[in-house]
């Protein structure tokens, strides 16, 4: 088995964690989420719920403001 690292940040009331080419939101009630990419390009915008899991290719993201990188 292998464990894989994951890093956490926060938003507001909830967080958020990556892994090997997805962003997963964690939160205790629906919030509004924006992930976008380095170039601009908006990768999500909308609800999210507990465990939502949003796949991304590899790079730096910026989620609700705060940047996170994907591997």
């Amino acid at each position: 088995l292998s464990i894989r690292r994951q890093r956490q940040m926060c938003i507001r009331d909830s967080y958020v964690t990556t892994d090997r080419g997805a962003i997963m939101i964690h939160t205790a009630e629906p919030v509004q989420v924006l992930i976008v990419e380095m170039s601009g390009r908006i990768a999500y915008k909308g609800i999210a719920t507990d465990g939502q899991r949003v796949m991304v290719p590899a790079g730096i993201y910026a989620v609700n403001g705060q940047l996170v990188r994907v591997k």
